[in-house]
């Protein structure tokens, strides 16, 4: 299953603590074979991978087109 998690701030080497709770959730689902795109609303564009979990920064109206494509949208 595809599941798109959109919350305000995601664990990064920078802020490892920020969110814990929803990236040790991202952990588990992925442990059960889930594709899991985290997208964080932010004014810079930026991606990266933390844990096996992919994390977008940016607008958001560029998420929609990750949102199209989710068979799960869960909000943080």
């Amino acid at each position: 299953m595809n599941i798109v998690i959109l919350t305000s701030r995601y664990p990064s080497e920078k802020n490892p603590y920020s969110h814990m709770f929803v990236h040790t959730r991202s952990k588990e689902y992925l442990a059960k074979g889930h594709n899991i795109k985290v997208l964080v609303p932010s004014h810079d564009n930026s991606c990266y991978s933390i844990d096996g979990v992919e994390v977008i920064h940016g607008h958001v109206q560029s998420f929609y087109q990750h949102i199209d494509k989710a068979d799960r949208v869960m909000i943080h």
